[in-house]
């Protein structure tokens, strides 16, 4: 089998190859830095937690990031995006069932 330039190129890249062809795809589409956070997301998990919270509240507090969209990578982004460009404190985001724990792990990978 022969591996094409974007194989190559995924295979240089020190992270997992769907992330990396997340990025790859970002840097095409002029959105690097939505895509590096999208594939900074995707491997965090727990992402929404809640202790004693039910199925249907944590996904209620999913869909209030996925701008209408059905999207666990979109709603990620979106959480991890106001996450980051806030100062609130780490009990604002529990209360949204948000892992501040996960978000943080995302930030160091970012």
């Amino acid at each position: 089998y022969d591996i094409t330039e974007r194989g190559r190129l995924l295979a240089e890249l020190p992270i997992d190859c769907r992330q990396g062809l997340v990025i790859v795809h970002g840097i095409c589409l002029g959105i690097p830095k939505e895509c590096c956070v999208a594939a900074a997301v995707m491997k965090k998990n727990p992402f929404y937690e809640g202790r004693g919270a039910s199925v249907k509240h944590l996904y209620a507090c999913k869909r209030q990031y996925s701008q209408h969209f059905d999207s666990d990578v979109v709603a990620r982004v979106n959480a991890f995006c106001e996450w980051f460009s806030t100062k609130e404190e780490d009990r604002y985001w529990r209360e949204r069932c948000l892992s501040v724990v996960t978000l943080r792990a995302a930030r160091d990978t970012y």
